[in-house]
C-alpha cells in the first residue's frame, strides 16, 4: 500500500479517531446466495452410520458410528436449490460442539451437480464438548477438484463434513450457521489516519511512497506508532521498513471490535531491514507498533508500513513466498518464486523413511521433517542455485542413488545421496563434493544450511502440505563419537562426519540463516551465533560451514548422515555404505534386460521405474508415491504387481498380497485404499475385480497352488461380493445401458465429482473373475470353478449389452468410459485391451474408432502442448493398446513424446501430471508416481512381447528398423524366462534368436518383410528347395492361414533356441 494522502493525529487524538462508531461494524449486505437450512440432509460413508435430528431452526444433531477414514456431515442447498453467486469477501460462521478426539473437518462449496469443489480443510480439528464459534473467510477456501474454475464465484450447497481418523462413535453438533457477506479486504491508503508518540512532523513518512523520507522518533526508549481505519479491515500482513534505527524489540497489535487491543505479534532480536508480519486473524480497526528496545542508536525510524491485504498471504507459504520475492532470487527455495522445482525419492527397498532430493540439491530429510541446501562463498559473494548450472543424473545410470551437480564458473559442487538399512535402523547419507575447475588455487565455504522448508512444494496440497516444514528448536550437539550433530526436535539428528568450521543458528526475526551468511560472505570470519535456537512459528534455520583451500583440479568431500528418532544410532562408514547400496541395488536390477536400440533410453528407464517401485514401497505394501500418494491403492497395487511380475519380482508381489488381504471385509468388499488408519471405505467397484486380477495373476506367473489354497476363501468372498453388488442394478427399474452393472461409484477416481456407471470397474471384474476361473479350474476347485465361470459368464454378457446399449442410446461410435455419462476417456477404455480383452474382442471396430478419436486429439494436443496444457503420463497405457490394433508407427510416436517428459530427464521418472509449461507451479502428484512407473512398463514390454491369453505375441511393436537396429531383451512368461535377441546381417536381412521355454508362441513379422529361414539352434536346419527349413515352412503355412494378421505362430517345445531371419522385401 502507497497511500497518496493521509491524516495525522497527536497520541492524545488517536483515542477519538478509534472511538468513532462508524468503523466498529463495517458489514455489507448479504450476497445473492442464502443458505437453505430448513432443507439440511444427512450425507455419510457407505459403511458408516449415523442419524440426522434438528429440535429448533438452524440446530442439527448428528449421531455416529464410524470407521476410521469414514465420514458423516450435512449438506446445505442454496435457497433456490441451483448455483448461486457468492459475495466478493464473505465469512461463513457456525457453532460447533462434539465428542472426537480426532478427526479431519470439511468445509466445501460445491457448484452445480459436483462440477467444482472449494474447500477448506482442517486436517486436526479440535471438538470439544463445550460450544465454540468458527469464522472462515473466502481466503480460507481453496480449489480442490473438478470444474477448471479456480475463482470461488457460485455455488450450489454447502457440506460441512467430519472425517474419523481413528473408529468412533459420537455426535456432532452445529448451530447458528450463517453466510454473510464483508466488507472489502482492503485498505483504502487515502482513509487512514496516522497517531504516533513523537516524531509528528515526520509521521507522514509512514504511508509514503519517498524512499528518501522517514519517521524519526525522540530518544525515548518506548514509542508507538497507530494507524486507524475508518472501517473494519481484514489485514493478511504488514510490512515495516525501518530506517536507520530499526527496533531490536517491539509488538505488533491489532483493535477488536470492541475497542480492546490484542497482541497480534511480540518481536524479540530483529536485525533491520523490513519485518513481515504474518496475520492470518487480521481483522482490525486499527494496528499499533509499540516499540520498547532499540538495536542501535538513540531512537527510531521507520521508512514505511504497508497493510496488505488478506490475499496477499493466505498461508503461510504464501507469506514466505512474500519474503522470498523480496530477497536475491536464490536464496530462497525456487518454489516460493511460483516456479516447479523437480524432485526424487531417496529411499531404500521398502524403507519406512523417504527423504527427497530436488533438482537444485536441497535434501528433505524424511517425511514432514526440514530441509539441507548447499551453499558456497567463493570470492566474497555467496553461490547459490540460481548461478548453477544443474544437472541431474542417477548413479550408474539407473540406480536410485540421485546425483545433483552445480556448475559454476570457477567450481562445481556435486551432491550425492541414498539411504542405507541396517539393523540398527535407516540412515540418509548425502555427500557433497567440491571441485576446483579454475586454473588458479581457490578458497572459500561449504554452507550447508538448515531450513524449515521441504521439498514437496506448497501446491501440493493433496494428504500433504508442501512449503513450510515448522522447526521449532534447533541445537547443536557433540555425539560421544566426537561428532557434531544437530537435533531436529527430538525427531532426528544430522550428523557432520567432517568438523565443521562454525555451526550457526538464527531465528525468524534474526534473519534466515541463509540471509545471515548473505550479508556476511565479504567478511573473513563468519559470525559467531547461537547454538542453539526456539522459535513458535516454526523459523528456526541454522548450517554446517567449512573452509576450503582447493589446487586447480583438486576436490574436497564433506559428509552429513541423518538418523531418524530422538536417540543416535551407530554412524556407518559412508564409503562403506554407498558401495554396500550400490551393490544391492546393481543385484536387484543389472540383471532386467530390455534393450532396444531405436530407443536407446528404455533400458535404464525400465530399470530406475523397478527400483523407484520398490523404494515407494512402505515394507510390503506397495504405494505410488512417498508424500501425496502415501497410502495403498489396490488398483496402483495390483497394475504394479502385474509389472513387477514380468520382470521376475515374484517375492514382493507375494509379500503384498499377504500384507493386503487382511484389509478385505469378511463380506468380500475389497476396500479401495488401506494406509496406517486402516482400510478406506469409499466405493470405488474396480478394487473388487483387481484383487482377483493381483492373486491370479501372481498364481499364473509362479505355479504357486498353496497362495489360491491359503486365500480360497477370501477369494471366493470377493466373487461373490461382486455377484451381489451387481444383482442391485438387476431391476426392471434401470435402463438397459446400466441394467446388471456393478453400482455407480467414483471408480479409478475418473468420476471424483460424481459417482457413474464405469466399464473401468466392470471390465476390471470380468478380467478378475476370468483370471480366477483359470486358476481354480488347475488347482482342482472344480465345484468353485464353476461357480465362478458362471458369475464371469453374467458379467461378460451384462457389459457387452451395455457398451451395446450405451453407444447407441448416447449415439456414439467409440466406447465410452461410463455407461451412463457416454463419455470418452480413451485411457481407462485401455483396460478393454490389456489386461482384459473383452472390449478388444467383443468391440473391435468401436475399440479402433476409440484410438482414431485418441490420435486426433493427441496430434491435436501435441502440436499445441504450450500454456496451461497438461496431461497425465496414464496414457502410457495407449501404447499397449496402439500395438494390439497394429499402429506401430503411432506407438512410436506417443512412446517419443511421452519420453520427453521425464522431468528432470536424468532422473528417469515422471510425475502424475505433466504441464506444457516445465515451471508451471501446479500439482504434478508425487515423483517419481509408482503407477505411472507400472503403466509404462507394462506399455513398452508390448513392443517386444505380451500375453494374449494363453499365447505370447512377440515383436507386436517393433519394426524392421527396430530388430536391424538390435533387439536383447529378457522377459517372464508365465510358462518361463523368454529371451529375444536381434542382430543385423545386411541392409535387408536380420537374424532373430528366441530362447524359452514350452508354450505357445507369435512373431509378428514386420510389414514388407517375409520369414527367411527358421531353424533349432542345436541342429542343422532340414534345407528344402526352396532353401527353407521344414520348420519354417510349417510357420510359414500357418502365416498364411492367418491372414494379414502377419504373424508367425508355433507351440514350441522345449528347446534351446530358434534363429529366425527376416528379410526386407
Amino acid at each position: 500500500m502507497v497511500p497518496k494522502g493521509n491524516r495525522t493525529t497527536s497520541a492524545a487524538g488517536a483515542a477519538a479517531c478509534l472511538s468513532a462508531p462508524e468503523r466498529r461494524g463495517g458489514m455489507m449486505e448479504a450476497g445473492s446466495m442464502e443458505l437453505a437450512t430448513e432443507a439440511a440432509r444427512l450425507f455419510v460413508s457407505d459403511t458408516g452410520r449415523a442419524t440426522l435430528t434438528s429440535s429448533e431452526p438452524n440446530s442439527f444433531h448428528i449421531d455416529y458410528a464410524l470407521a476410521a477414514k469414514e465420514y458423516a456431515g450435512i449438506i446445505l442447498p442454496s435457497a433456490s436449490g441451483l448455483e448461486e453467486a457468492l459475495p466478493e469477501n464473505f465469512e461463513l460462521a457456525f457453532e460447533v460442539r462434539g465428542s472426537a478426539s480426532l478427526c479431519r473437518f470439511e468445509c466445501k462449496f460445491v457448484t452445480d451437480k459436483g462440477g467444482g469443489v472449494w474447500w477448506m480443510l482442517d486436517s486436526t480439528f479440535p471438538l470439544e464438548s463445550t460450544w465454540r464459534e468458527v469464522r472462515f473467510r473466502r481466503r480460507h477456501f481453496v480449489y480442490a477438484w473438478g470444474a477448471s474454475q479456480h475463482f470461488l464465484k457460485d455455488a450450489q450447497q454447502l457440506e460441512l463434513v467430519l472425517t474419523a481418523l481413528e473408529p468412533e462413535d459420537g455426535f456432532l453438533e452445529l448451530r447458528n450457521i450463517t453466510l454473510r457477506a464483508m466488507p472489502s479486504a482492503r485498505v483504502d491508503p487515502e482513509s487512514v489516519a496516522i497517531a504516533v508518540s513523537s516524531g509528528e512532523q515526520t509521521a507522514s513518512a509512514l504511508l509514503s511512497d519517498d524512499v528518501d523520507r522517514q519517521w524519526q522518533s525522540d530518544n525515548g526508549e518506548e514509542q508507538f506508532v497507530t494507524l486507524s481505519f475508518p472501517l473494519t479491515v481484514e489485514l493478511g500482513a504488514v510490512l515495516v521498513r525501518w530506517g536507520e534505527n530499526p527496533a531490536e524489540a517491539f509488538d505488533l497489535e491489532l483493535q477488536q471490535l470492541d475497542g480492546t487491543w490484542r497482541r497480534a505479534e511480540r518481536v524479540e532480536g530483529f536485525r533491520g531491514g523490513t519485518s513481515f508480519h504474518y496475520l492470518p486473524d487480521g481483522e482490525a480497526t486499527a494496528l499499533r507498533l509499540r516499540l520498547f528496545r532499540r538495536a542501535r542508536g538513540s531512537s527510531y525510524s521507520i521508512r514505511g508500513i504497508e497493510c496488505k491485504p488478506a490475499d496477499y498471504a493466505a498461508s503461510w507459504n504464501a507469506f514466505l513466498a512474500q519474503i522470498a520475492l523480496e530477497n536475491r532470487r536464490g536464496l530462497f527455495p525456487r518454489y516460493l518464486l511460483r516456479e516447479q522445482s523437480y524432485w526424487t525419492v531417496v529411499a531404500d527397498n521398502g524403507s519406512t523413511q523417504k527423504a527427497l532430493l530436488n533438482e537444485e540439491g536441497q535434501l528433505e530429510l524424511g517425511y514432514e521433517l526440514p530441509s539441507v541446501e548447499p551453499f558456497l562463498i567463493v570470492g566474497k559473494e555467496l553461490l547459490t542455485w540460481d548461478e548453477a548450472d544443474c544437472s541431474q543424473r542417477l548413479s550408474n545410470g539407473f540406480l536410485p542413488l540421485p546425483v545433483v551437480r552445480r556448475s559454476y564458473e570457477q567450481v562445481t559442487l556435486t551432491v550425492t545421496s541414498w539411504m542405507d538399512t541396517t539393523e540398527d535402523g535407516e540412515q540418509c547419507h548425502a555427500t557433497y563434493e567440491v571441485r576446483n575447475t579454475s586454473v588458479a588455487p581457490l578458497e572459500g565455504r561449504l554452507c550447508l544450511a538448515i531450513r524449515p522448508y521441504q521439498v514437496n512444494p506448497p501446491w501440493q496440497f493433496l494428504n500433504i502440505v508442501g512449503g513450510f516444514q515448522p522447526l521449532k528448536k534447533l541445537v547443536f550437539l557433540r555425539d560421544p563419537a566426537g561428532h557434531r550433530y544437530a537435533a531436529l526436535e527430538d525427531r532426528a539428528r544430522l550428523v557432520s562426519i567432517a568438523e565443521p568450521e562454525r555451526c550457526m543458528t538464527s531465528h525468524f526475526w534474526g534473519g534466515d540463516v541463509v540471509q545471515v551468511l548473505e550479508d556476511s560472505s565479504g567478511d573473513e570470519t563468519l559470525p559467531l551465533l547461537k547454538e542453539r535456537i526456539e522459535d513458535e512459528r516454526g523459523m528456526c534455520s541454522g548450517a554446517f560451514t567449512y573452509s576450503f583451500s582447493l589446487e586447480p583440479g583438486e576436490s574436497v568431500q564433506y559428509q552429513l548422515v541423518a538418523t531418524y528418532g530422538p536417540e543416535g544410532i551407530p554412524l556407518l562408514d559412508g564409503a562403506a555404505s554407498r558401495r554396500r547400496v550400490q551393490q544391492r541395488w546393481q543385484a536387484l536390477l543389472e540383471p532386467i534386460q530390455f534393450s532396444v536400440a531405436a530407443f536407446p533410453e528404455l533400458e535404464d528407464t525400465v530399470r530406475s521405474q523397478v527400483a523407484y517401485i520398490l523404494v515407494n514401497r512402505h515394507g510390503a505394501a506397495i504405494q505410488p508415491g512417498t508424500r501425496s500418494y502415501r497410502r495403498t491403492w489396490i488398483r496402483d497395487g495390483a497394475m504394479t504387481s502385474s509389472a513387477l511380475l514380468q520382470l521376475g519380482f515374484t517375492d514382493e508381489v507375494r509379500d503384498f498380497i499377504e500384507w493386503f488381504g487382511p484389509a478385505i471385509g469378511e463380506d468380500g468388499a475389497v476396500p479401495c485404499v488401506v494406509d496406517a488408519n486402516g482400510a478406506d471405505t469409499t466405493p470405488e467397484h474396480d478394487s473388487h475385480g483387481e484383487y482377483l486380477f493381483l492373486v491370479s495373476e501372481y498364481y499364473r506367473y509362479t505355479g504357486d497352488t498353496s497362495m489360491v489354497e491359503r486365500e480360497l476363501p477370501r477369494l471366493l468372498a470377493v466373487a461373490r461380493h461382486i455377484a451381489s453388488l451387481s444383482s442391485t442394478t438387476t431391476g426392471a427399474n434401470f435402463p438397459s445401458h446400466v441394467r446388471g452393472l456393478l453400482p455407480k461409484s467414483i471408480s479409478h477416481e475418473g468420476y471424483a465429482a460424481g459417482p457413474a456407471y464405469s466399464y473401468w470397474d466392470d471390465v476390471w471384474a470380468h478380467r478378475g473373475l476370468l483370471g480366477l476361473a483359470h486358476a481354480l479350474v488347475e488347482c482342482g476347485f472344480d465345484t468353485e470353478a464353476r461357480e465362478v465361470s458362471k458369475m464371469l459368464q453374467d458379467v461378460e454378457q451384462v457389459v457387452t449389452d451395455s457398451v451395446r446399449a450405451a453407444m447407441q442410446i448416447h449415439q456414439i461410435s467409440f466406447i465410452p468410459g461410463a455407461a451412463d455419462l457416454g463419455d470418452f476417456d480413451a485411457t481407462s477404455t485401455t483396460i478393454g485391451a490389456d489386461p482384459s480383452r473383452l472390449l478388444l474382442d467383443a468391440f473391435p471396430e468401436a475399440f479402433r474408432a476409440t484410438f482414431e478419436r485418441y490420435w486426433e486429439l493427441f496430434r491435436t494436443r501435441k502440436r499445441r502442448f504450450a500454456g496451461s496444457e497438461r496431461y497425465t503420463p496414464y496414457e502410457w497405457r495407449v501404447v499397449g493398446s496402439l500395438i494390439r490394433l497394429g499402429e506401430i508407427e503411432r506407438a512410436h510416436e506417443a512412446l517419443t513424446f511421452f519420453m520427453q517428459h521425464r522431468r528432470p530427464a536424468g532422473w528417469k521418472h515422471w510425475g502424475e501430471v505433466v504441464w506444457a509449461r516445465e515451471r508451471e507451479p501446479a500439482f504434478i502428484g508425487d515423483a517419481p508416481h509408482g503407477w505411472v512407473a507400472s503403466d509404462f512398463l507394462r506399455a513398452v514390454q508390448s513392443l517386444v512381447a505380451y500375453q494374449d491369453n494363453s499365447r505370447t505375441i512377440i515383436g507386436a511393436g517393433l519394426t524392421f528398423d527396430c530388430w536391424a537396429q538390435g533387439v536383447r531383451c529378457e522377459l517372464r512368461t508365465p510358462v518361463g524366462l523368454l529371451g529375444i535377441r536381434s542382430v543385423r546381417v545386411d541392409e535387408t536381412r536380420v537374424e532373430i534368436a528366441l530362447q524359452g521355454a514350452p508354450g505357445e508362441y507369435m512373431l509378428s513379422i514386420p510389414e514388407r518383410c517375409l520369414l527367411h529361414q527358421l531353424t533349432e539352434a542345436d541342429q542343422a536346419p532340414a534345407e528344402t528347395a526352396q532353401g527353407v527349413s521344414a520348420a519354417a515352412s510349417d510357420c510359414c503355412s500357418k502365416l498364411a492361414d492367418a491372414g494379414s494378421e502377419r504373424i508367425l505362430r508355433r507351440v514350441v517345445p522345449p528347446f534351446r533356441g530358434h534363429i529366425m531371419s527376416l528379410d526386407m522385401l
